[in-house]
């Protein structure tokens, strides 16, 4: 089996202030346990029980997040849907 494949190191990237889209990933499950990773240009030989797995990647998003204003009608500049005095780490999937 051979892959060919895109942006596996390098995110999509987003349009108008949009954030970048995810990484896309591949590998092989091995039937005793064991995963071979994939690169985008790449090649493994497949056994019975084996799995091949293709996680594909996100699409950039477009234009700036929703900002919320639900409790005080005020922007805390914190995406709608999160809690402004939670830290987040968004570039872990990155």
């Amino acid at each position: 089996m051979s892959t060919l494949a895109q942006h596996r190191r390098v995110p999509p990237y987003g349009m108008a202030g949009g954030a970048p889209g995810a990484l896309g990933a591949g590998r092989v499950e091995r039937a005793d346990g064991t995963v071979q990773e994939l690169g985008g240009s790449d090649s493994a030989e497949l056994g019975p029980g084996d799995v091949l797995v293709i996680e594909t990647p996100g699409g950039g998003g477009y234009g700036p997040a929703p900002r919320d204003t639900t409790d005080t009608g005020i922007d805390t500049g914190a995406p709608a849907g999160t809690d402004p005095g939670e830290v987040s780490d968004d570039l872990q999937a990155f």
